[in-house]
């Protein structure tokens, strides 16, 4: 399965799950969230995760350099 079919599998949890009365919230199962939210985790594609460690890498940099600068 690919991320938008998990995504979508998260979605009906969340439409689906009870209602508390009285609420608006809802009573959804922590394992089956967790499960997915851990198959979402495995699917995320390389280039997103390299996008992520370059930002990161690039927010350091600018730190530093505005150090250096004052």
């Amino acid at each position: 399965m690919d991320l938008i079919q998990r995504i979508d599998e998260l979605q009906v949890l969340v439409e689906e799950a009870k209602s508390v009365p009285l609420s608006s919230s809802a009573v959804i199962s922590r394992d089956e969230v967790l499960e997915l939210l851990a198959q979402l985790k495995e699917q995320v594609p390389d280039e997103i995760r390299q996008a992520r460690w370059m930002a990161r890498d690039r927010d350091e940099l600018l730190g530093r350099a505005r150090k250096e600068a004052e």
